[in-house]
């Protein structure tokens, strides 16, 4: 037999499937059994959104999280075990708050700029556990347990258990983008006008957190590890969710800390009602339900 049909039939059998000694089956071989296929594509579900597409997380330092959702710049993160919709319900929080009249634009261009730039980020868990506990150097942000949302709290006439995803974009609006970008007005530090109004609410200026606040105090965290910067953060959330009628119905779980929970009784915090309602700071006048341009 010549070479020529030796090859004609070792093509026949080869496209027949048949197996010959035609064929090179060795470890060597770049189509041998042994070789290692690439592993498929994990599928992410993008949700139902109309504005925001849940994609696949390509940040190594969040490897524990399987997806996010990225609105203006800022980062969700999420467990495998999370729902789309309370994954998507914080992304429009979040997505509220920047652009609190819903335009596709943000209300303060250097506050949604700030956010972006500083890395912000939420990182919503199952368990505690999920959270990591490393250094997040270049990364700003704070974590979510999902238990803690409550896509239905404002929808329902902020009734319920409370959703903590309000609480948690308060204090990255202030922690990366007011405290940063405005620092006169409201950097954590002495001389600026919200730590003014801070020590107003307190009853004094305490750099640690004192054994028993004065009598006349409205703001009273006594949180032993909250030091100075965490007490301003915290007021700044106080006073923007109390506005913006958030606290309204729950006196009897936050009088403990904060005594101006109505948007009433907060005019009567001056210099944080100036502070808030000032026209050029373009604070949000209504509070997020989780529904952006829906």
């Amino acid at each position: 037999m010549t070479f020529r049909h030796v090859l004609a039939t070792c093509l026949l059998f080869s496209f027949l499937g048949i197996h010959t000694s035609c064929e090179k089956d060795d470890e060597t071989s770049p189509t041998s059994t042994i070789q290692n296929p690439k592993e498929p594509e994990v599928f992410i579900d993008p949700g139902n959104d109309p504005n925001f597409t849940i994609v696949s997380n390509n940040n190594t330092f969040f490897d524990d999280y399987n997806r996010k959702v990225v609105v203006f710049g800022v980062s969700i993160y999420a467990v495998e075990e999370v729902a789309d919709d309370n994954l998507l319900h914080v992304a429009n929080v979040i997505a509220q708050f920047i652009d609190n009249n819903e335009d596709s634009n943000p209300d303060y261009l250097k506050i949604q700029e700030s956010l972006k730039n500083l890395g912000s980020f939420i990182t919503i868990g199952k368990n505690p556990s999920d959270f990591k506990d490393a250094d997040l150097s270049g990364f700003v942000g704070y974590n979510l347990l999902e238990a803690d949302i409550n896509s239905q709290f404002v929808t329902n006439g902020r009734q319920g258990q409370f959703d903590k995803s309000l609480e948690i974009a308060c204090k990255l609006l202030y922690s990366n983008g007011y405290s940063k970008t405005l620092p006169t007005s409201f950097a954590p530090l002495v001389g600026s006008e919200i730590s003014r109004a801070v020590d107003q609410a307190r009853g004094g200026r305490f750099n640690t957190v004192p054994n028993e606040y004065p009598e006349h105090a409205w703001y009273t965290n006594y949180t032993q590890s909250c030091d100075y910067e965490c007490q301003v953060t915290d007021y700044f959330y106080w006073a923007l969710s109390s506005h913006l009628g958030a606290q309204e119905f729950r006196g009897n779980q936050v009088l403990s800390e904060w005594k101006r929970y109505t948007p009433e009784l907060f005019t009567r915090d001056r210099q944080g009602y100036q502070l808030i309602t000032y026209p050029e700071f373009k604070f949000p006048s209504v509070l997020p339900d989780g529904t952006y341009r829906q």
